[in-house]
């Protein structure tokens, strides 16, 4: 996992056992099974079915679950909250017409009280 962004979590989550993630945009998962390891809960998002199965390959590799969905970011519908919500890397692939209600739709995925890493 990134280290910036395992900081950046961990000073406001100290205790990541039993949280949930999402991922929107995870690439090849990096994030996604570095969380996993942690004992998160994880939701992967990405538009390339590549991405997705490079993601599903590493967490099958350390044994760990990460809930995979092959999905543009702009159509990805969430059906519930996440105490931890991952968009990085991402924004300039999101075409600028889509951009304003794609980054509303990271912040209404996050629980009250958890973490947006934008």
């Amino acid at each position: 996992m990134d280290r910036w962004i395992y900081n950046r979590l961990y000073s406001k989550c100290p205790h990541f056992e039993g949280l949930t993630a999402l991922d929107l945009g995870c690439g090849e998962g990096f994030n996604a099974v570095g969380l996993a390891k942690l004992g998160v809960n994880v939701t992967a998002v990405d538009r390339q079915t590549a991405m997705i199965e490079k993601t599903q390959q590493i967490a099958d590799k350390e044994k760990v679950t990460v809930v995979t969905e092959v999905a543009k970011i702009q159509d990805f519908q969430p059906n519930t909250k996440y105490d931890i919500v991952l968009f990085t890397h991402v924004l300039h692939f999101i075409p600028s017409e889509n951009r304003e209600n794609v980054v509303q739709k990271a912040i209404d995925s996050v629980k009250a009280g958890g973490a947006l890493v934008f």
